[in-house]
């Protein structure tokens, strides 16, 4: 899929239930996914570091809208995203999620690049899930 460029950070065009979709399929795969909900502070800080800047756009697996200023910079630009999709939002659809699909959430991390972690509950083996929450 084509990103939205704001300033440098490329924003996936999802809504927040194309992303769910998504974020579950890569989650049923066992995949490690880093997912940056990024506000104007996460752009601005992106902005003026090259190597954040790179790690967003290059490593993250998905970039989502968390903040109004995010939305209407798209639309002063003559560009569209769907919808804010929140760390906050998404932070509780993971707790959500957790127990339906049989997950434990072990770790809350709020910042720059830290990591979570999701633990299958009968499995031997750690599934990663990375989050930088603006």
């Amino acid at each position: 899929m084509v990103k939205i460029n704001i300033l440098g950070v490329g924003f996936d065009k999802y809504s927040l239930a194309e992303f769910e979709a998504r974020f579950l399929d890569r989650l049923r795969k066992k995949e490690s996914t880093l997912v940056v909900t990024a506000n104007p502070e996460i752009v601005m800080a992106a902005k003026e570091d090259p190597e954040y800047r790179e790690i967003i756009n290059n490593v993250a697996d998905y970039v989502t809208a968390d903040g109004i200023g995010i939305i209407k910079g798209a639309k002063m630009l003559g560009l569209k995203l769907p919808e804010r999709v929140t760390g906050y939002d998404l932070f509780c659809w993971y707790l959500q999620i957790a127990n339906i699909i049989d997950y434990l959430f072990l770790q809350t991390c709020v910042g720059r690049r830290n990591n979570c972690c999701f633990k299958p509950c009968n499995s031997g083996f750690w599934q990663k899930l990375q989050i930088v929450i603006g």
